[in-house]
């Protein structure tokens, strides 16, 4: 890259939005970054796939369900019932024990600010894991936390420098966040002057 379209590119990174986003994060030792990065894309790839599955089976169960016998019929409506209910508590499991939360955030492709209600030691490495709900994607990244400080009581802000993201990430990370900006400008264009 020469040296224009470098500095170009630094400056985008550091757009910054306010917007909601779902966010996790949890704190790592600091040789641990990296693999812990590699094992939430992991399971993050593993619930993709598991998805595609049950979509792909639905699909075959729906031509099943034709079944003219009462008997197949039967059993069929049964095994339906037991997976719904199976399902359900597999479901509510994830809802009670999910660390992510709907939150506003404000967010560059180069570090992330949010609230949480815990404190956490600045130069602390963390992991942050973030649901850019409008393209449906998720990224990871991992960096050290720059900024906490206690906004009221129990509620902490906590602003993270990103060191550990890869290329792909940020790369979504810089589409959102010009996509947001834009629609911003444009919401602010089309009210007019005050």
């Amino acid at each position: 890259m020469n040296r224009p379209e470098q500095r170009g590119q630094e400056r985008r990174q550091y757009f910054r939005i306010e917007d909601t986003l779902a966010i996790s994060w949890v704190t790592v030792p600091e040789g641990r970054v990296q693999a812990v990065m590699e094992q939430l894309r992991r399971e993050e790839d593993q619930g993709i796939e598991a998805d595609e599955a049950f979509a792909a089976l639905s699909r075959r169960a729906e031509k099943l369900r034709r079944v003219q016998e009462p008997e197949l019929r039967a059993l069929f409506e049964l095994l339906e019932q037991r997976l719904e209910m199976l399902a359900d508590r597999v479901l509510h499991w994830d809802r009670r024990h999910s660390r992510a939360d709907l939150q506003q955030v404000n967010l560059s492709a180069g570090g992330v600010a949010f609230q949480t209600v815990q404190p956490v030691l600045v130069g602390e490495n963390i992991v942050v894991k973030l649901g850019l709900l409008e393209m449906g994607r998720t990224v990871f990244a991992g960096g050290k936390v720059v900024r906490c400080h206690e906004d009221s009581p129990g509620q902490w802000g906590v602003a993270v420098a990103f060191h550990h993201i890869n290329e792909e990430d940020q790369q979504k990370l810089l589409q959102y966040t010009l996509h947001k900006q834009s629609q911003q400008i444009k919401a602010m264009h089309d009210q007019g002057p005050r």
